[in-house]
């Protein structure tokens, strides 16, 4: 009898559950994160001004930040 299977039922291993615990943990922030962060601010751009949630511009920002990372790493990549 394998010791992960009891009664035709799979037990949750260690692994997945330290990883589920993870994913809560970092749900739990998320929603803390947006919580704090719900405020409208004023973001001036170079010709007009626009109001926004705190916590979508900072998003936003990061999600940029992310992508010219990643596009800046290909071709940075590729001349060497």
């Amino acid at each position: 009898m394998n010791d992960d299977n009891i009664g035709g039922r799979r037990l949750v291993t260690n692994r997945r559950l330290v990883w589920l615990v993870g994913v809560a943990i970092l749900l739990v922030l998320l929603i803390f994160f947006i919580a704090e962060n719900f405020v409208l601010v004023e973001i001036r751009l170079i010709v007009t001004r626009i109001q926004v949630r705190l916590v979508w511009a900072l998003l936003v920002t990061f999600l940029v930040g992310a992508l010219i990372g990643v596009l800046l790493g290909r071709v940075g990549r590729k001349w060497h």
